[in-house]
């Protein structure tokens, strides 16, 4: 290209009109952003023509505008502009399976999951082919469609998704690591809902295995993992269960951060619930009590949370009562 007077001034004038957007982006002026840009992209187009990474950069700067605007329609509409740009001269660059991964997110946050997931496999095959199989990059875009599936309530193809996440990260990272424990716990969370109830605690205790390797016995995610085993429990009407895991993480929080913490209450509220289900009544009572009075004093008295616990206490001593008045009769 040569370097005339009209190009000198078209590329001063790019400058100016994209430094100017960029200001106004860091200022979160997304309008006055979008406006430069705009024109930014009208004299692109007049010096390098439709096809230009300047051209595809700019497209996703007012992509990234709208996006955080949460205006995803046009978001994805430049998205996919500068999307087309790349795939007609850089087709395994990295920028080409973000664009994807953009385009994917926008539909996600509008429930529009088949679209997203499309996107999400366009990512997928984008990254296959610039990093290979096992790669965390894929790991992760497996995980992002199975996330959609697991939204669109599409369990078993959640489950696939996640199971190949999951021999990536054991391959990259080895039996005990963090990813790995969370890929345990997606799969645990999507055969409970499933209603696969085996599976999903034999995935949530192979997530406690490992935090416990990683963490010791005294962690939050140890509590965590018992609340998932328990809840786990509690769907398959297994309360007794429910209640020996939900106890276990009662006394790892309370240790953690003594009596008067929001995630102590609800351990609480769980095991009085899961003992008012199995006709512990009494014992009931005692943890919705217990747990009714951190509520009150954490939220005040007429709080959702407090309101919960006096609402499940009431219930509690009227079947409590039910039960004496039945014994008394007999």
């Amino acid at each position: 290209m040569e370097n005339n007077p009209k190009t000198e001034k078209l590329k001063k004038a790019i400058s100016k009109l994209l430094a100017d957007g960029d200001n106004s982006y860091g200022n979160k002026d997304y309008s006055d952003a979008i406006t430069n840009y705009k024109a930014a992209i009208k004299n692109q187009i007049n010096l390098y023509g439709e096809i230009h990474e300047e051209l595809a950069t700019s497209y996703m700067n007012i992509g990234n505008c709208y996006y955080l605007n949460r205006r995803y329609e046009p978001a994805i509409t430049n998205y996919k502009k500068s999307l087309e740009i790349r795939l007609t001269y850089e087709y395994l660059h990295e920028g080409v399976p973000n664009s994807y991964w953009l385009i994917g997110h926008c539909y996600y946050m509008q429930n529009q999951f088949a679209q997203a997931i499309s996107s999400y496999k366009g990512q997928l095959e984008m990254l296959l082919k610039i990093f290979g199989d096992n790669h965390k990059k894929v790991a992760d875009s497996l995980i992002n469609i199975a996330d959609c599936y697991s939204a669109d309530k599409q369990y078993e193809n959640a489950i696939t998704y996640y199971q190949k996440a999951l021999e990536i990260q054991i391959e990259i990272n080895g039996e005990v690591h963090e990813n790995v424990a969370t890929c345990y716990s997606y799969l645990g969370t999507n055969y409970n809902r499933n209603k696969q109830y085996a599976e999903a605690i034999s995935c949530y205790k192979k997530e406690l295995e490992i935090h416990i390797k990683l963490f010791g016995e005294k962690h939050e995610k140890i509590a965590n993992s018992f609340v998932n085993i328990a809840y786990c429990y509690y769907s398959n009407s297994k309360y007794k269960n429910a209640i020996t895991n939900y106890q276990k993480a009662l006394e790892i929080r309370l240790e953690l951060f003594g009596k008067d913490n929001e995630d102590v209450a609800i351990c609480y509220h769980d095991v009085g619930m899961n003992q008012y289900w199995d006709d512990q009544y009494e014992e009931a009572i005692k943890n919705l009590e217990i747990a009714y009075e951190i509520r009150k004093k954490l939220f005040g008295e007429k709080s959702n949370e407090a309101e919960e616990s006096k609402n499940s206490l009431s219930k509690a001593h009227f079947e409590a009562s039910l039960e004496r008045n039945a014994r008394e009769c007999f």
